[in-house]
């Protein structure tokens, strides 16, 4: 017969490393991760516990049979005192009704014959009526604790022993062994009779309660049934738990401080090699990190920090070697402007002012002799589209070109588009057809949105929430390279937007954007170095996310097991 103890320590790994990242997670710290291994064994532990498979019986105990006599004469008393309302006749429970097989010795009772509610009547409070400090508690049926205080002493409910708060919208279950002001509304507040406390709370946290939003849900708590063993047996059970509890919550401590520690230990051997002042000790810093990838590289959020950092080096030079023999950047510029000079003598882009050299070492980390520093604007031309009126129909019917949104740009390539648009709605509004080749910016959009970057692979025009980058140099691997560059500026290009609730980057900013220009020699290289490394984190990535599902069926698989009839008591 296996003990509760080893059904931790045995799976320890398990229930440590099932971690589950929470829906509104983006880039942040622990908070944002839910240990759902533990989780999983706290729920697990509090099963066994009301099905009686966590402590052992004791064959000379009396049945629970005479608390039930004790319980009706207690409510019996209450009804004489007028303390509580008389209660309809019960009715008989059907063993096959029951959710499962209880130990001999054990009964089964419909919840609302071992408790009964004490009414809060006007002794209320509004939440726009607390402080943060004062006399007397308030507890309401929201998930904090404490709501907050009153000073207000005729509000106070006196108890008579420990009670169970429930929250009737919000099914929040609270242990409560004070006397305290209840809040406005859906307070539910149940005394058990005759029993451990503690046991009834147990017993409460582990039942069936269909979420009906914010409706209520009172109703749906009272139409259960309750696994009520003899009173010795209840304290034993509560005691056990509780020391299980406890080394729960110890193993979260350490999980907590695992992953910040990893975090910071990432953090800081990453930042290493971005801060590196030369290859050699870019090499240093590599070899450190190659020796540890396998315990540094274990959460998607650490690869996607290896990519930023990957692309980091990428474009000050730290990547790849340099070859004395490549055509410095500045020649590169230069064939640039003689592309330039050629399309305003044909009229094809608008001459520019001449604008001051930039100042790169204010603004861009040190880059290698042979390349330079140019603005976004000086190697492009930088558009933007429009949103044709939905009234007008015919501006999208025939649907004849593509029409990219700013939340397609979360694909890295546009191969299609969800809507097009018609010939008149090019001829009659600002909407632009642009050349397969060109990168697309988001401006605003919701989320993550902003700063994202895309590549048409077909002619599209845009809506106005997206920038359109046409490069003068025509080459696939220059025009990788300041997509990966946009890439890595993600977060600085974010921070540049204005604006309230939606704020919005512009033209302008986008365009005075400074770009690290290498040799267009090693910008091929620094491509294929960069999407050889990057398939390989995609990888590493989906390696984790099988990993990470894995541990997580095997943590709801062991706890299914354990709740099988045939394991018997632990």
């Amino acid at each position: 017969m296996a003990s509760a103890n080893r059904l931790i320590t045995d799976y320890l790994d398990i229930w440590s490393s099932a971690v589950k990242r929470k829906s509104s997670a983006g880039r942040g710290n622990s908070k944002r991760i839910e240990l759902y291994g533990i989780k999983k064994l706290r729920h697990l532990i509090m099963e066994l516990a009301v099905r009686g498979l966590l402590v052992k019986q004791d064959p000379e105990a009396e049945s629970a049979s005479g608390l039930v006599e004790n319980i009706k004469a207690e409510k019996a008393k209450l009804i004489k005192e007028g303390r509580i309302k008389k209660e309809k006749p019960a009715v008989e429970t059907d063993k096959k009704d029951t959710p499962f097989e209880l130990p001999n010795g054990w009964i089964w009772q419909r919840i609302t014959d071992v408790f009964y509610p004490i009414s809060v009547s006007k002794n209320k409070v509004k939440t726009s009526e607390l402080s943060s400090e004062g006399a007397y508690p308030v507890v309401d049926q929201g998930q904090t604790f404490i709501a907050g205080y009153v000073n207000d002493g005729d509000l106070l409910n006196t108890l008579p022993g420990p009670v169970i708060v429930f929250g009737d919208h919000t099914s929040a279950l609270k242990y409560i062994d004070f006397d305290f002001v209840a809040g406005a509304d859906g307070v539910k507040i149940l005394r058990p009779l005759c029993m451990n406390e503690k046991y009834f709370f147990l017993v409460c946290k582990t039942l069936p309660i269909e979420s009906r939003g914010y409706g209520r849900h009172y109703s749906r708590l009272i139409d259960n049934f309750f696994p009520l063993p003899p009173l010795t047996e209840q304290h034993r059970i509560v005691a056990k738990v509780d020391a299980l509890m406890k080394i729960c919550d110890s193993l979260e401590e350490n999980s907590e401080a695992n992953i910040t520690n990893h975090k910071t230990l990432v953090h800081s051997l990453l930042n290493t090699l971005i801060n590196a002042a030369d290859n050699s000790t870019v090499n240093k810093a590599w070899s450190c990190i190659a020796k540890n990838f396998n315990t540094l590289f274990t959460t998607e959020r650490s690869v996607e920090q290896l990519k930023q950092t990957i692309l980091q080096l990428a474009v000050t030079g730290r990547l790849v070697p340099q070859i004395s023999s490549d055509l410095p950047a500045i020649d590169f510029l230069r064939n640039i402007e003689t592309e330039k000079s050629r399309l305003v003598k044909t009229g094809r882009i608008k001459k520019e002012k001449i604008s001051q050299q930039p100042e790169f070492d204010k603004e861009l980390s040190p880059i290698p002799a042979n390349w330079t520093v140019t603005r976004l604007k000086a190697i492009s031309t930088i558009g933007t589209g429009a949103t044709p009126s939905r009234d007008q129909n015919d501006y999208y019917f025939p649907a004849i070109h593509n029409w990219v949104t700013s939340g397609e740009t979360a694909l890295p390539f546009i191969h299609e588009t969800k809507e097009k648009i018609s010939e008149k709605a090019i001829r009659e509004t600002n909407a632009t057809v642009y050349p397969a080749g060109t990168l697309i910016v988001a401006m605003y959009g919701q989320g993550k949105t902003r700063g994202q970057i895309t590549e048409l692979l077909i002619p599209a025009a845009t809506n106005q929430a997206c920038a359109a980058i046409q490069l003068f140099e025509p080459s696939p691997e220059h025009r990788a390279y300041i997509k990966l560059f946009i890439q890595k500026s993600y977060e600085e290009l974010r921070s540049l937007a204005e604006g309230g609730a939606q704020p919005n980057l512009n033209i302008g900013k986008l365009a005075n954007t400074l770009i690290p220009i290498p040799p267009l020699a090693e910008q091929r290289r620094i491509v294929a170095k960069v999407d050889e490394l990057m398939s390989m984190c995609e990888c590493l990535k989906a390696s984790l996310c099988d990993l990470h599902t894995i541990q997580l069926q095997l943590a709801d698989a062991i706890a299914d097991k354990a709740l099988e009839k045939n394991n018997g008591a632990l």
